[in-house]
């Protein structure tokens, strides 16, 4: 007697089959003739008379071009299971292995005439794939799609739907909009939690990180004390070095300077045993950052210039550490002097349009401390018009606040109340934005 569970596949095999065969319009004489068996046993087998026996349904999927496909409940749930670690690789920034993988998971489309869940997920997490890729037109299109689908998702797609735009908004550093989806993903999970994958660190990590760069540090602080302890078991990962650089930039944002200096001279290490040059760097720049908010300039300039040797040239962590190492410089080193090793600098990168603007503000900024009594409107004009709108649109509110001072100071020494009025209105309103 055949037992319930194979008449029930080779039933779901049967139903599947064909509505692949009818969506790619392939007759059943066709598919008899491709698979090597009697027209009559494809009729009988779609007709729900018979099932396909073992040795047949590899030439049939073989024809259909859904080799290796799931079909039964249990092939759909294992391959399930390879879509989330594909997920999981792509998270832990392995984009070469993603890709590797990739090869072996992207006929599932092929399955969509008969499944609506595993070609779903696939498109959600190649949307990961093409954002790490930087491919943000074709992962815009991929998106689009999704959302014309809505009808088809369950609430696991839903979820990750959300989950993935605000993840490519985030990329694009429109953390506003990223925190609109994010915060939907956190509505649905709290709503569904059983049912929804075990991923509910990455989420509040990926709320935090939006706070952090809109300027809200106590926002950022609050969800990063929801992660689960579970995650801090190895120190050395990607998402605990993570977790803990974030959470000391934010400390230090809210006036705790010692406690961020601790966490990170922790990151640096586990990171150097890691061999993690990223998060070395990253650890590296963020020592410069705190030094940098309790004036310990040294050491700031110090950090900086060590983090410069671990992130890669033309990018724009190299481009922010650049910035701010010559900002320490200006509060130690003759103007004069420094004037002079920024036109070094500027020679150097004259071809990179990614130094432009920090370079530029640098130089009009070093222009009006040295000339404090002579206004210059090219330099003012420059601050006020490029360099504020470029850092606060980048949510680098903090470089912003430190143009404002400036102008302040240059338009109290040249007597314009109503111009240091408004900067200092400006600077006021930047920080009631960022409580």
């Amino acid at each position: 007697m055949e037992h319930p569970k194979q008449s029930n596949d080779a039933a779901m095999i049967a139903e599947k089959t064909m509505l692949i065969r009818k969506s790619i319009g392939i007759t059943q004489s066709d598919l008899a003739a491709g698979a090597l068996l009697p027209e009559k046993r494809v009729t009988r087998v779609e007709n729900g008379k018979d099932y396909y026996k073992e040795d047949e349904i590899k030439p049939v999927k073989e024809f259909l071009g859904i080799a290796g496909m799931p079909l039964t409940v249990f092939e759909c749930e294992t391959f399930k299971g390879r879509l989330y670690i594909w997920r999981d690789v792509m998270r832990e920034r392995n984009i070469k292995k993603a890709k590797e993988m990739q090869v072996g998971l992207q006929n599932v489309v092929r399955l969509d005439p008969c499944d609506n869940d595993l070609p779903i997920l696939y498109r959600l997490f190649e949307v990961s794939l093409l954002v790490a890729e930087n491919k943000m037109d074709v992962a815009k299109e991929k998106l689009d799609f999704l959302e014309s689908i809505f009808g088809r998702m369950n609430t696991e797609h839903l979820y990750s739907y959300n989950f993935q735009k605000g993840f490519y908004y985030a990329t694009k550093d429109d953390f506003e909009n990223a925190l609109i989806y994010y915060r939907k993903a956190l509505n649905i999970r709290k709503n569904t939690k059983d049912i929804l994958p075990d991923d509910e660190e990455r989420l509040y990590y990926s709320l935090a990180v939006c706070y952090t760069e809109i300027e809200q540090p106590s926002r950022a602080i609050a969800f990063l004390g929801e992660m689960p302890k579970s995650i801090f078991g190895n120190k050395e990962t990607a998402l605990s070095l993570g977790v803990d650089i974030l959470k000391a930039i934010n400390l230090y944002k809210i006036g705790l300077p010692d406690e961020a200096e601790y966490i990170l001279n922790n990151c640096f290490s586990h990171a150097t045993s890691a061999e993690d040059e990223f998060y070395i760097g990253l650890s590296l720049h963020n020592l410069g950052r705190v030094h940098r908010y309790s004036k310990n300039w040294e050491k700031a300039i110090e950090y900086f210039g060590k983090a410069l040797n671990h992130f890669e040239e033309n990018t724009y962590l190299h481009a922010w550490a650049l910035y701010y190492k010559i900002r320490c410089m200006m509060e130690t080193t003759k103007l004069n002097d420094l004037e002079r090793e920024l036109i070094k600098i500027a020679k150097s990168l004259e071809n990179n349009d990614n130094y432009t603007i920090f370079l530029e503000t640098l130089r009009y900024s070093i222009y009006l401390n040295r000339s404090m009594s002579r206004y210059n409107p090219t330099a003012v004009d420059y601050i006020e018009n490029v360099a504020i709108p470029y850092f606060i649109k980048d949510n680098s509110r903090l470089e912003a606040l430190d143009c404002y001072s400036l102008l302040e100071r240059l338009f109290i020494k040249n007597r314009q109340q109503k111009k240091s009025l408004e900067a200092n209105r400006a600077m006021l309103e930047i920080r009631e934005r960022m409580i």
